[in-house]
């Protein structure tokens, strides 16, 4: 029985389990698409599946090529084929996506190149994976190479063919784990790989709490809400021909308008689209977008992320993953006002909605405490795979997923993703469980303060080891994306 599969002939399947949770995304996000009643087209990029060990096999290295060469038949030009990650255990971020280049000239080649990226993408811990056309097309950016002061000669410009160059990236959550029950997408130009990654530079658009029906536009490289003219992206995640295996992340400080980077458009999403060759084709993207992960959610009856391009030419939605995820218990909102003085540590990287009252264990060790204590685990390995159980903790604070990634808080990082599937699969063990970032400066992590006891009263802080310390008597809060440690009176 044939093992690597289409997305067709995977929707014919019973059970997709040993092909991974992505692939089962895909498979549901296939059988949605059609109830979808859109002005414009959205699909999915064309793949096959590959299970869990499909490839150390000399029959599923075999199976794997003639999909290759089924799905890259049709290219008359050069093309980027993924191999992604798609295991039955798959976490946000965990595990890595590789590029290849497929050239019409050398189709085996080429073949050769995506197996050599499968077998990346199966040495950073997958077990299944997808081969998957990129969704972006071949296409000529054009930059500036240099930018000169006015009294000087005018700028060369140079122009490049790669991937991703004219589309616009974006990843929609159907609930905002900080912002609380909205629907949020967060958008870039150019390849999704830069919003996945928490860069700052990128543009979110969320469902304002006052009034439902409206979306405010939110520049996250700013603590201000800008409007449309005021918002410049200056760096774009592209994929050249020239280097077709990695992504780079492209300057651009003074684009051409055939860069489709200009000044007052550079802002993502900010115009109506309507294509006038096409009556059928009427996509308004701050709305339209917010529309299609509300209907997908609906479909699939569970809070939802979801991947995609906007393509301009011709003009499509793809949508490229399918990820449903469970919320935190919201059980705490609203942090307590108290004096600076009385407050050790404050943050707005922050997860979780619970409140504790007690004493605070702070440890590098997995230890024993009371049970009406709240136990800090400052080990920033908390989320490898082999992690230790922390089910027996009552009141449990961990790190954030990949704390260095948490700098400004993107909606769409796939740290978040971690850090909130692991505090909801410690609810489900009867924990009640949050997550600190850095400070409220974003300088340092949250155990630098714990650590330093010369800040605090001697008589507040039992020091037990050189990895266990006790601080008495405190309240931690934690209301979704605020978090606060402070002394009792």
């Amino acid at each position: 029985m044939k093992k690597v599969l289409t997305l067709d002939e995977l929707a014919q399947q019973e059970d997709v389990s040993e092909y991974g949770k992505k692939t089962a995304g895909l498979v549901k996000l296939h059988q949605i698409i059609p109830s979808l009643d859109f002005t414009f087209l959205i699909k999915i990029p064309e793949m096959f599946a590959v299970p869990v060990n499909g490839l150390d096999s000399a029959t599923g290295v075999h199976e794997a090529k003639e999909a290759y060469m089924k799905l890259t038949r049709q290219f008359k030009e050069p093309k980027i084929i993924l191999a992604r990650s798609s295991d039955p255990e798959e976490a946000p971020g965990r595990f890595e996506t590789h590029s290849s280049l497929y050239d019409p000239v050398h189709r085996e080649k080429s073949f050769f190149a995506w197996l050599d990226a499968a077998k990346r993408v199966h040495d950073s811990g997958a077990r299944a994976l997808i081969g998957q056309v990129l969704a972006a097309n071949l296409g000529d950016f054009t930059y500036d190479k240099k930018y000169p002061k006015e009294d000087e000669k005018p700028a060369v410009y140079l122009r490049i063919p790669c991937f991703g160059g004219h589309d616009t990236g974006f990843v929609a959550n159907s609930a905002s784990v900080i912002g609380g029950g909205y629907p949020v997408v967060v958008s870039a130009f150019g390849l999704p790989s830069k919003i996945v990654r928490g860069d700052k530079e990128v543009c979110m658009m969320q469902k304002t709490r006052k009034r439902h029906k409206s979306v405010e536009i939110i520049n996250l490289d700013s603590d201000y809400r800008y409007s449309h003219p005021m918002f410049r992206q200056f760096n774009i995640d592209i994929i050249t021909l020239e280097k077709p295996e990695e992504i780079t992340s492209f300057e651009c400080r003074r684009p051409l308008e055939s860069a489709f980077l200009i000044d007052y458009t550079s802002i993502p999403f900010c115009l109506h689209y309507y294509d006038s060759s096409d009556e059928n084709v009427d996509f308004e993207p701050m709305f339209d977008l917010v529309k299609l992960i509300e209907k997908i959610k609906k479909e699939t009856d569970s809070e939802i992320e979801i991947e995609g391009i906007v393509n301009e030419h011709p003009f499509c939605v793809y949508v490229f993953q399918l990820r449903e995820y469970e919320m935190p218990q919201m059980d705490f909102k609203g942090l307590t006002e108290v004096p600076d003085k009385r407050k050790i540590y404050k943050t707005r990287f922050a997860l979780g909605y619970q409140k504790f009252k007690g004493d605070l264990y702070v440890s590098r060790d997995l230890i024993d405490v009371p049970d009406n204590a709240i136990f800090l685990y400052s080990n920033p390995n908390a989320y490898e795979k082999e992690a230790p159980d922390l089910s027996r903790f009552s009141c449990l604070i961990i790190p954030m997923y990949q704390p260095d990634k948490m700098r400004h808080v993107a909606i769409g990082s796939h740290a978040i993703g971690q850090t909130t599937q692991a505090l909801v699969e410690l609810e489900k063990k009867g924990v009640k469980p949050i997550a600190l970032g850095e400070d409220r400066d974003g300088e340092s992590s949250f155990s630098d303060f714990f650590w330093n006891i010369n800040e605090y009263p001697e008589a507040r802080v039992e020091v037990i080891n050189d990895n266990t310390r006790i601080f008495k008597n405190v309240t931690v809060e934690c209301d979704g994306s605020d978090a606060q440690v402070y002394w009792n009176e």
